[in-house]
């Protein structure tokens, strides 16, 4: 049997077909962008990472079809964006796959905050001042765009991190995630603050890393997120702990990580990624402490 949803879009075309209102674009955009943020909601709250390794491909494919056929959707371009990310930070070994999917993610997210909004086309090379007067001059309203864009800037960041050019970026993306912040201090369950504590740990102390900044900004994720956000315990655990050579704080963090149920809605796949990520850190801290 067929689906209604899947009978009602052919209806909507065929009426489209048939009297070329110019309303029928949006209805079948709002079509896409519905089977868009559901994919994308079903991938971030899934427990089986495997399957999901397995499957996010063809999902992207899948995406990619939608996006060309809507190449001016701005939601749709930054779920597209938030997909390609995660899958370029969370599933790619291979180091030159990770910087294409993160490469494309951040093209994406570029792309999407262009068509949400005129000032964001075109400042990626900006000059600083005029970078940080083009985000100082948004809202709450904007937030989504800013987020996906920053954390996707990140990544790419982090993929590229052997190249001073990508590493050059960093202060852009820095301040457009404190931005972030800024507008709402718990969005996304306290994930910006784990990629503040990412920024302040990326480089040793000795370089002008600043492990208790991280510290501080990881525990900020813990608590917005009431316990609930594993990632960013994996990356204290990491980034921090490591750092510092705290094994006790360290083992701790991991074995919490690994005893906690690791279903929390749109949180589930990090988490299970965050646990992953933990069972490596645990078979790994002999050999690092």
């Amino acid at each position: 049997m067929r689906s209604p949803a899947l009978l009602s879009l052919r209806a909507s075309i065929t009426l489209c077909a048939i009297f070329l209102t110019s309303s029928c674009s949006a209805i079948i955009s709002g079509f896409t962008n519905s089977i868009a943020e559901d994919l994308s909601a079903a991938v971030l709250g899934s427990l089986d990472f495997g399957v999901v390794e397995e499957g996010l491909p063809a999902y992207l494919l899948l995406v990619d079809a939608l996006v060309e056929g809507n190449p001016n959707d701005a939601a749709l371009l930054n779920t597209a964006a938030m997909l390609n990310g995660s899958y370029a930070s969370g599933f790619v070994e291979d180091e030159s796959r990770r910087q294409y999917f993160a490469t494309k993610g951040k093209q994406l997210a570029l792309r999407a905050s262009c068509q949400h909004k005129q000032a964001f086309c075109d400042f990626l090379d900006a000059p600083f001042v005029e970078f940080r007067k083009r985000i100082n001059n948004t809202s709450i309203r904007d937030i989504e765009y800013l987020y996906i864009l920053a954390s996707n800037w990140s990544g790419w960041i982090q993929a590229h991190s052997a190249d001073y050019v990508a590493i050059a970026e960093l202060p852009k993306a820095k301040y457009l995630m404190e931005h972030v912040i800024k507008l709402d201090a718990t969005y996304a369950r306290g994930s910006p603050f784990i990629y503040m504590g990412v920024f302040a740990t990326f480089l040793p102390a000795a370089l002008g890393g600043e492990p208790e900044v991280g510290r501080e900004n990881f525990e900020r994720a813990i608590e917005i997120s009431d316990g609930e956000n594993l990632y960013a315990k994996s990356m204290m655990a990491e980034m921090y702990a490591r750092a510092i050579f705290d094994r006790d704080l360290h083992d701790r963090l991991v074995t919490e990580v690994l005893e906690s149920d690791p279903e929390a809605g749109d949180l589930t796949l990090q988490n299970v990624v965050a646990q992953k990520l933990a069972l490596q850190l645990k078979e790994s801290a002999d050999d690092f402490f």
